[in-house]
């Protein structure tokens, strides 16, 4: 049976959880070409900016959360959904979602309202009705499980890789254009939620 891969967040604002689900889906298209029909994206403009050796089928384009619930589903035709961002349609049942963590429930400062409960009603039916998850950690999946989200058996962990860093060529020059000597500064990527911690940092190095 084919895999098909949730593209909606390719025509997202980019965010790390969608880097990740961009490289894992790139990857898993080239390792099992025969097992997949890439990636199922909106149809846009500018399209959704995948190498030419990775498959995808653009769909009618509408609203992305009117996309994922009801023009996503169509286009399955019987294929195993694949969702690394997240997100689901919210009744799909032959499908698997990675689940990146448990802030939404853990941390729920950092989300507004309406948006926790939309996360949280996504991780609690792909939990409950699809073939399994996907999370990033042992750590994730304990808090998963901890939350009765879904049994240990059910989740899968796939780790974050850092392969794309090599493909970057190094820059030297850029600690002399912000006067930083070797060993002599931190490096934090995160944004500002609560959960991320970054305060802290600020207020250390202020």
């Amino acid at each position: 049976m084919k895999i098909a891969l949730n593209g909606k967040f390719m025509t997202s604002p980019p965010t790390a959880v969608h880097r990740v689900g961009y490289e894992l889906g790139c990857a898993f298209c080239r390792a099992r070409p025969r097992d997949t029909v890439g990636f199922l994206v909106r149809a846009t403009d500018d399209g959704p900016g995948l190498p030419r050796d990775v498959p995808h089928e653009a769909l009618r384009n509408l609203r992305p959360l009117v996309w994922e619930q009801i023009i996503l589903p169509r286009a399955l035709k019987g294929r195993i959904l694949l969702n690394l961002c997240n997100t689901t349609p919210l009744l799909a049942r032959n499908a698997f979602t990675m689940v990146h963590d448990a802030q939404v429930f853990t941390a729920p400062i950092s989300y507004t309202f309406l948006r926790r409960q939309w996360l949280r009603l996504h991780t609690r039916l792909a939990g409950r009705l699809q073939r399994g998850l996907l999370t990033v950690s042992d750590f994730a999946k304990g808090e998963l499980v901890d939350l009765g989200i879904a049994p240990a058996s059910r989740i899968h962990v796939i780790h974050n890789g850092v392969d794309h860093i090599l493909r970057v060529d190094p820059d030297d020059t850029v600690l002399d254009r912000l006067a930083l000597a070797p060993r002599g500064y931190a490096l934090a990527l995160a944004n500002t939620q609560p959960h991320k911690n970054i305060g802290v940092l600020l207020r250390a190095f202020a």
